[in-house]
Formats: structure tokens, C-alpha cells, sequence
């Protein structure tokens, strides 16, 4: 793996050399790294980045990196495999855990004894998510201005450490921390970017051939300020959970739920453990679908409780909640100007998932409403119909079949009905009813509630 990624790094180091600069403006400044075009999501991103003028394409590397943290993980868990004989053979050999693995990447920036120290630590147990959290803590004391390579190491270096199998509240908030200042160190490149583009395109005197000069420039300092307006969405979105950790300190992992779920004993203490195990999951989830790194966490959790707890509704309102979250970063990407075919379809499948699983919480309901967890799933179903009903419309130009929004509506109007004693659901219905009226829909069979 090591050898792989100095490979890709020459390769990155030779691309850069390559570009061409075209005289009189500025066209990818090197600040770090290559195109993500020319990269396979399954090569990860440790190695490899963007260039100045691509910064807006990074909420868009979701896969990359997610796709780094899962080779991250590949190399501790070979690592951590090997026999005790192996080990202690390699105390003769060189180091088979990669800078990214054990750390190092980090403290090659600022190399203080006692990150050293846990440097050290995590090559003799890079599982230990606790000492990964702590070197990452540290940097966080330190008033310094690295370079932006060194922030999106912190960012997947935190990122591992809460994909181990344990996640906790203390993790997550390091974790959010982390990927803030890396969002808020790109957001600087990309506005620094823009002035020199303004500063150049100022710099052109009115001439004959001025226009064919200031043109390129121009389209350039749209391309950046949409990169601009897309990090906003992504801070935006990322900011969301920080109310959540304030006071929270817990920890839960997937052996917790599954030893929990799995006891036969039948005694009460049982039942009151499960009831904790899922406060747990859902206080986590509420942070975890706002991380899209760590979505495939969230799911991983989520789906254990499913299938452990299958006539609880709980676990698909969880799941929905996790796509919900997916599909609207999706949307703020799209408004923000990556208005792609695959951003498009991004939207599409992330509601599809997140109908699916609303509906299947609300028939694990039944017909009355218990307590205001389920009637926060009954206004968040026909919330995100009326919600996907308005941006494919308007924004996504989506020509919705006449047969589905009939009976999307209706479900709406059901969901509505059973929840109007929570008093949220008034301007719902109003959406609702402009919504028939738009679309010429039977109101009758809209309407009809059983």
C-alpha cells in the first residue's frame, strides 16, 4: 500500500509540473495536489487532492474519501492481524503501517515529543481510537498555521478513529471540529484565488484585444465563486449537529447493541437496556447524519438495530433521517452551482431511500400515535414528499408522474391526518392543498383518509 501511494504521489508531483499557465491570468495555481477526474474513488484521497480552481468539486469527494478512511482501516486491521511471531519480526523491519496509519502525517508538520510519543502508541495498537482522537486534540492547542495538506489529514485521521467500531460523543465533536477548520482553511484558498483573479482581470487595459483576455478570467471568477458558494453549503450542513454534542458524553458500538439485544433473560433490566441502547443510537444518529464521511457508519449502526429489533419503528425512521440529511446536501450542492447530471441523480436516489424508509416506520406504527417520536416520523414523511415535490419541480426540472404524485400526496395527507394533534402540521396542509390544486389531482381520492 506504502509503495502504492509514493507512486501516486510521483505521479501527482509530475501532473503539477505539467500545467501550463496561459499568460495574463491565473489557471490552476498548484496549492495542492491533482484533478479528482483523473482519480479512481477506490484510490482514496491520502495522496491526492485538487487543484485551486477544482476547490468546489471537494463536497464532492465524499467517495474519495471514504473510500481512503476504508483503506485506512484495510491496513490496521492487517496490520493488527499478524502473529505474535510476526510482530516481533517486524521490530527488525521497516514499518509496515503507512505515515496516514500511524499518524505520522501529522506530526511531520509539528513534531513535538509527546505526539511522537503517540505516534508510537498507535504502531503498536492502531486501533486504539482514543490515542488517534488525542493526537489530533493536541494539534487543535497549537496556534500555528500548517499548510492545508496537514488540515485534511486531521480531518481523516479523526474520521478513522471514529469508524473502529466504537463511536463516541467526545470523538464526534473532535471529529466536527476537525473537518470545520479544514472547510474554513479551503474557503481562504478559494477566496484568496478569486482576488488574484480580480486583481488580473483589473490589471487589463481596454484595448482591441482586451475582450478575448478578460473573458477567460471572468468565466474563471464565476467557476470560483460557485467553489465558494458550494463549501458554504457544505459548512452550512456540517455546522448543524454542534448543538447536539454540547453536554452529551457517551460512547456506543456495535457489540453494545448486538450483546444488549441478544440477551434472553427476559428481565425487566433487559427491557430498560435495550430503551437506553436505542436513546444511544438515536442521540448518535442525530449527529452522525450531518457527517456524510461517517454515513456509512451511521447505516452500519442503524441496520444492526433493524434487524435486531424489527418491529420497532424506530431503526427506519433512523434510517430515513441519515438519507434525508444526504438528499438536502445534494440540493445545496445543486443550488450552489454543481448542476450535473450526477448531482441530479444524487437527489433522486437519496429521497428514494429516505421515502422508502418513512414509510415503512409509519406502517410499523400502527394506527396510533405513541408519544412524539412518532409523531415526528409522521411530519418528516409528508414533509419530505411535499419537500422533493417542490425541488424536483423547481429546481431539478423533473417531470413527476401525475399517477406517483397522486398517491405520494395522498400518503402525505395520511400522515398528516394522524399527526394533527401535534399542532405542526397546519402549513403542511396548506403546501398540500396547493399542491392538488396545481396538479388538477382527484381531491376526493387525495383527501380520503381510513
Amino acid at each position: 500500500m506504502t509503495h502504492a501511494r509514493t507512486s501516486r504521489q510521483s505521479s501527482v508531483k509530475n501532473h503539477s509540473k505539467q500545467t501550463k499557465v496561459k499568460k495574463g491570468m491565473i489557471v490552476n495555481e498548484k496549492i495542492f495536489g491533482k484533478s479528482l477526474e483523473e482519480i479512481d474513488p477506490k484510490a482514496g484521497m491520502t495522496e491526492l487532492a485538487i487543484q485551486a480552481d477544482e476547490i468546489g468539486n471537494i463536497p464532492g469527494t465524499i467517495e474519495h474519501w471514504q473510500h481512503d478512511i476504508a483503506l485506512r482501516k484495510k491496513d490496521i486491521v492487517k496490520y493488527t492481524e499478524r502473529t505474535f511471531m510476526q510482530r516481533a519480526a517486524g521490530i527488525l523491519k521497516r514499518d509496515l503501517l503507512s505515515a496516514g496509519t500511524n499518524g505520522y502525517e501529522l506530526v511531520k508538520f509539528h513534531p513535538l515529543k509527546k505526539n511522537e510519543e503517540l505516534v508510537k502508541e498507535l504502531k503498536t495498537n492502531p486501533q486504539n481510537a482514543l490515542i488517534r482522537l488525542q493526537l489530533v486534540s493536541n494539534f487543535g492547542k497549537v496556534n500555528r498555521n500548517f499548510p492545508v495538506e496537514f488540515y485534511r489529514s486531521m480531518l481523516l485521521q479523526s474520521m478513522v478513529a471514529c469508524s473502529l467500531g466504537e463511536i463516541s460523543i467526545q470523538g464526534l465533536q473532535i471529529a466536527i471540529w476537525a473537518q470545520n477548520t479544514y472547510f474554513q482553511k479551503l474557503s481562504k484558498l478559494c477566496k484568496d484565488y478569486l482576488d488574484k483573479l480580480k486583481s488580473n482581470l483589473e490589471g487589463i487595459k481596454d484595448s482591441d484585444h482586451s475582450f478575448r483576455q478578460r473573458r477567460p478570467i471572468e468565466e474563471k471568477i464565476k467557476e470560483v465563486q460557485r467553489n465558494i458558494n458550494i463549501l458554504r453549503t457544505y459548512q452550512e450542513h456540517a455546522n448543524k449537529p454542534m448543538k447536539e454534542v454540547i453536554g452529551a458524553d457517551f460512547t456506543i458500538s456495535l457489540g453494545e447493541i448486538q450483546n444488549t439485544f441478544l440477551s434472553t433473560t427476559g428481565e425487566k433490566s433487559d427491557k430498560n437496556s435495550k430503551q437506553m441502547i436505542v436513546k444511544k443510537v438515536t442521540g448518535v444518529i442525530n449527529i452522525l447524519r450531518y457527517i456524510l464521511l461517517l454515513h456509512p457508519n451511521a447505516h452500519e449502526l442503524v441496520d444492526l438495530l433493524i434487524r435486531l429489533d424489527n418491529k420497532n419503528p424506530i431503526g427506519h425512521f433512523l434510517k430515513a433521517r441519515i438519507s434525508m440529511s444526504a438528499m438536502v446536501f445534494s440540493v445545496g450542492r445543486y443550488e450552489g452551482g454543481e448542476r450535473t447530471a450526477g448531482t441530479k441523480k444524487e437527489v433522486q436516489e437519496h429521497f428514494k431511500e429516505a421515502y422508502h424508509q418513512y414509510g415503512l416506520a409509519v406502517k410499523k406504527m400502527g394506527k396510533v400515535v405513541k408519544g412524539t417520536t412518532q409523531y415526528s416520523i409522521l411530519i418528516e414523511y409528508a414533509n419530505i414528499i411535499l419537500y422533493f415535490y417542490q425541488i424536483a419541480n423547481h429546481l431539478l426540472k423533473i417531470k413527476l408522474p401525475k399517477p406517483w404524485i397522486q398517491t405520494a400526496m395522498q400518503r402525505a395527507y395520511r400522515a398528516l391526518v394522524m399527526a394533527q394533534e401535534s399542532g405542526k402540521t397546519d402549513e403542511m396542509e396548506k403546501l398540500l392543498s396547493r399542491v392538488i390544486e396545481t396538479e388538477n389531482l382527484n381531491a376526493e381520492e387525495v383527501l380520503a383518509y381510513s
